[in-house]
């Protein structure tokens, strides 16, 4: 997968905030596909809600954030 270093740097980035980073390709695939502003929404929602709220983890609740509201409005994509 060919990532400017833009890209790398914010799935980098958004992996090492969810303490996330043994799922990085999967990051990178969301930072492919959907806009910077809408990964960046979707993590301060997540960040906002304190620890001890999300029963899994928060990178589980910013992947699902990421991909059910996605399905939901088509303009988050990437051209």
């Amino acid at each position: 997968m060919d990532l400017t270093k833009n890209e790398m740097k914010l799935a980098v980035e958004i992996a090492q905030i969810l303490d996330d980073t043994e799922s990085i390709e999967f990051h990178k695939a969301l930072v492919k596909q959907y806009s910077e502003s809408y990964l960046r929404e979707k993590l301060n929602v997540v960040l906002k809600i304190p620890k001890d709220k999300i029963r899994t983890s928060r990178a589980a609740y910013y992947n699902y954030l990421v991909s059910h509201n996605a399905k939901h409005k088509k303009n988050h994509f990437r051209d």
